[in-house]
């Protein structure tokens, strides 16, 4: 089973498509933010959640349980992706209903490996809440003003990334594909595979 999280109008055949509001597509409705979620543990092979989880979790607790859930319905080795505004662009500050700003970065706090390999000072939630949810070749997408100066060859991806470190509305979102890890095999073979734990600026 696949779940298309807050999918809006978004509908995807094949998939369970699952949104709040009364106007969407959908074959569920569900309030995300309301647990447990109505699916059983290790029954989901793939979740997709589209430009949504920053309208979800203005509570941290609430996000951190939003992630729970994620995990808990996931089968090991279960895909999702990730897909969120960058907070350093208008697109993300100029809706009010987005409550959560979400960085790559914000998912090494839900990675074991990422905590045990890095020793991070950050709070580790993987361990404090054991989950291990492992983020992987992490895209970066420019906004439509560098794809355009990209396109013409006069600067770089690199350079594109040079400027998102100093300045705004140069990433306009992070796509973010994570692996759940559940099982000492599934942990062998996300190594074997060699995906990259985190893909750094």
């Amino acid at each position: 089973m696949k779940l298309n999280l807050g999918c809006g109008s978004d509908y995807h055949f094949e998939w369970v498509n699952v949104d709040f509001y009364d106007d969407s597509k959908c074959d569920v409705k569900h309030n995300l933010e309301e647990f447990p979620w109505p699916w059983e543990n290790d029954s989901i092979t793939e979740i997709q959640i589209v430009h949504t989880l920053e309208h979800l979790g203005e509570d941290w607790k609430v996000f951190v349980k939003i992630l729970q859930e994620m995990y808990r319905v996931c089968e090991d080795f279960a895909d999702i992706t990730v897909r969120v505004p960058s907070p350093w662009h208008w697109n993300y500050t100029a809706d009010p209903t987005h409550v959560r700003p979400i960085i790559p970065d914000t998912f090494s706090l839900f990675s074991k490996q990422y905590i045990e390999e890095y020793g991070k000072s950050e709070t580790p939630f993987a361990l404090i809440y054991d989950v291990d949810l492992r983020p992987h070749h992490i895209t970066f997408v420019p906004d439509i003003f560098w794809q355009k100066e990209l396109n013409t060859g006069r600067i770089t991806f690199e350079q594109v990334l040079d400027y998102h470190r100093s300045y705004r509305n140069v990433i306009s979102e992070f796509i973010i594909p994570i692996k759940v890890i559940k099982s000492e095999e599934s942990d062998i073979k996300f190594k074997e595979l060699n995906l990259k734990e985190f893909n750094e600026l």
